[in-house]
């Protein structure tokens, strides 16, 4: 009886199971979860990781500096809202690098911008009025014929391009007017469109964007760097000083830090000052010895120590010292009981060594000490 109530009760719990699983029904649910991380902050972030993965090199500038460094050969996608900083040198500078084989990639300024780089290339921009007033227009999607590819791009058309200039290469309409425009510009080439839009955030997965976007980009040939300054910020001078001048900012801050040590209060009882050391006399006559024999004097004190002797010899011994020299020389000899050669060059000797020297001033000290 217990074995079978354990089967019922079993088959009863599977069955339970079954049933339940077979009676609940499972929905779709879709849930947007928003960027984060530099796709947050960087509206051409996965323009950038798509750009990596097909070998193009992308580099994200960021300061008018960078813009020194451009590859020769290089694509600059040269964003909106630039106007408050690009000046008149910085175009002459971009127009420069493109003549000479880049490719510079322009978004045109909003309409009620200036545009240096446009108005240098005679090409004006003018707003959409239904565009402007009514956001919520439905994008047309425009049929693109590019060499012998077919796309489909769908544009923002809030302004159009406008120009007389007839030296194009290729130039994109749509329903409202002037998208792209194509030059080439000596040995490069420069491409100005009325907005990126349909190449930033998931834009880039739409319709042909992508394609599209290659194929201007390397029209059919290797990928070349990328650099992208669609978010370029003008110096501050924080900026500038750092990469100008960084060793005297290090210096100042140094000198800074050093008063401010040297102003503030200690802690604790101010030390008394150390006495003065009284040094000896002998210590004072060792140093005007040595800063004489650094001047080359030493001849000068050879003379006067001998001086010294012989004054002495005169007071004491008037007899002895008009003697001739080797009686003389003798006569020291026996008093002083030094060999009469040390007599000798103590009284006449130009020694030129330090040792030599020495040897005659202590011959001369003892020849005074005997008189």
């Amino acid at each position: 009886m217990t074995r079978f109530l354990k089967w019922a009760t079993l088959i009863l719990v599977t069955g339970l199971i079954a049933f339940m699983i077979s009676a609940v029904e499972t929905y779709p649910n879709s849930r947007w979860v928003a960027a984060s991380g530099d796709a947050a902050t960087d509206a051409y972030y996965a323009l950038r990781l798509w750009l990596g993965k097909l070998g193009a090199k992308p580099h994200r500038v960021l300061t008018l500096a960078e813009l020194e460094d451009l590859p020769p050969s290089a694509t600059l996608m040269l964003g909106d809202r630039r106007d408050s900083f690009i000046k008149p040198a910085h175009v002459d500078q971009l127009l420069g690098w493109s003549k000479r084989g880049g490719h510079l990639f322009i978004e045109a300024e909003q309409p009620d911008q200036n545009d240096l780089l446009l108005d240098a290339l005679d090409i004006d921009r003018e707003a959409i009025e239904n565009a402007v007033k009514n956001n919520d227009l439905p994008l047309d999607v425009t049929h693109i014929k590019l060499g012998a590819y077919q796309f489909k791009v769908q544009f923002t058309p809030y302004q159009n391009l406008l120009t007389d200039r007839k030296d194009a290469q290729w130039t994109i309409n749509d329903a409202s007017g002037l998208r792209m425009l194509h030059l080439q510009y000596g040995r490069g080439r420069i491409t100005v469109l009325s907005n990126f839009d349909f190449m930033v955030e998931n834009a880039l997965s739409r319709h042909d964007h992508a394609d599209f976007l290659w194929q201007v980009l390397n029209q059919g040939g290797k990928p070349s760097p990328v650099w992208i300054a669609a978010f370029i910020e003008g110096e501050t001078t924080w900026t500038w000083l750092s990469r100008s001048a960084l060793p005297l900012i290090i210096t100042a801050l140094v000198l800074i830090l050093t008063w401010l040590w040297h102003v503030a209060p200690r802690f604790g009882p101010i030390q008394p000052d150390p006495q003065p050391v009284r040094r000896r006399l002998g210590e004072h006559l060792a140093a005007v010895g040595r800063f004489w024999w650094q001047h080359g004097m030493q001849a000068w004190m050879l003379t006067q120590v001998r001086e010294w002797v012989t004054r002495r010899l005169s007071q004491q011994y008037p007899a002895l010292a008009s003697l001739p020299t080797a009686q003389l020389i003798t006569q020291l000899s026996e008093r002083s009981h030094l060999t009469p050669s040390d007599i000798e060059a103590a009284l006449h000797g130009q020694p030129k060594r330090s040792d030599a020297f020495l040897r005659c001033i202590q011959s001369l000290i003892r020849i005074h000490q005997s008189l």
